[in-house]
């Protein structure tokens, strides 16, 4: 575990612009989601923080996320990230429709436990490996196919 002391606060990030916006969404990612699913409880009427941009820090290498301060709250957490998430993709001009989606989700009540999020955040990403892997065999097919045919 890196020394803690050395993450960078995820506001200065965004304000400073100094790394690429896909290492910055994919940290609030699923590396965010872990960790809040470690801070949380089961009692959503016992409710201690609220999840910002200020308590969200960011290692220097964007591999590691250290929340400072956040609900016990479970749908809490999750609608504050939702927030979080559309307001980083507005500061970064991020158009991703998908992520987009899930965050409006989280925060319409549609989504509502972080496994719930997880799980929708492991479909936005599986479904691009299946078309890229239909394209592949689409095209071996049709290779296939045209040298069987003689073309």
């Amino acid at each position: 575990m890196m020394d803690k002391s050395n993450f960078i606060p995820l506001n200065d990030i965004l304000t400073r612009g100094e790394y690429s916006s896909s290492r910055v969404l994919y940290a609030l990612l699923h590396p965010l989601v872990e960790q809040l699913m470690s801070k949380t409880c089961d009692d959503d009427n016992q409710d201690n923080g609220t999840l910002t941009i200020d308590s969200i820090y960011l290692s220097p290498s964007m591999n590691e996320v250290d929340v400072r301060s956040a609900s016990t709250s479970e749908s809490r957490n999750v609608s504050d990230w939702g927030a979080i998430i559309l307001d980083v993709m507005k500061q970064i001009n991020s158009n991703d429709k998908k992520l987009a989606k899930i965050a409006n989700d989280c925060l319409t009540g549609q989504i509502t436990t972080l496994s719930q999020l997880h799980l929708m955040l492991e479909r936005r990403v599986s479904h691009a490996i299946y078309i890229i892997l239909l394209i592949i065999i689409i095209s071996g097919l049709a290779l296939l196919a045209s040298s069987h045919l003689g073309f």
